[in-house]
């Protein structure tokens, strides 16, 4: 029976302190006084906004996006590091294919710049059959590696053999 005068008389503790610092004005995210006059209180609201947000009132100029995302490619640009070979003179789809930033036009065969998402407006063509990250074109037998294997979405590794063969995640085609 003790436990339960224990219990409920730290209950009601517990509830006299929390009414005690309700009472406080200055309690809580935004305190202010409790006989603030209210002629001052557009000036007290629009201080706290100027200091809690990095752009507000009249002087605020938004920075633009640093890219558009409607803009196939655009978001990624900044992220392809520079590279001193341009893709233009790679000459084959492998080599291609492996340079970030470059993809090969099959029918033209032409490696050129572009994203995943096909050949950038610079290059000048409409590529009908565009490889970016793997030639579709190459056998699986190319791949000397199971990275380089597994990047191919046709391809798998054979870790028996250690060979790259024709196939999907649910085994070789044979």
């Amino acid at each position: 029976q003790t436990s339960k005068k224990d219990k409920m008389l730290k209950l009601v503790l517990a509830i006299l302190v929390v009414g005690a610092f309700a009472q406080d004005s200055m309690v809580g995210p935004n305190p202010r006084p409790a006989n603030a006059s209210p002629e001052l209180e557009p000036l007290v609201a629009r201080a706290r906004l100027r200091a809690n947000s990095p752009c507000a009132g009249e002087k605020c100029s938004p920075e633009p996006p640093l890219c558009d995302p409607l803009v196939p490619g655009d978001c990624e640009k900044d992220m392809i590091p520079p590279s001193s070979i341009p893709c233009e003179t790679l000459q084959h789809c492998g080599t291609c294919t492996m340079r970030l930033g470059c993809g090969w036009c099959a029918k033209e065969k032409k490696c050129v710049g572009g994203t995943v998402t096909g050949a950038s407006a610079t290059a000048n063509l409409t590529c009908a059959e565009w490889d970016y990250a793997y030639c579709s074109q190459d056998p699986c037998s190319v791949y000397a590696s199971c990275s380089a294997c597994s990047a191919d979405p046709m391809c798998g590794w054979c870790s028996k053999t250690s060979s790259c063969v024709e196939g999907s995640a649910k085994g070789p085609f044979q």
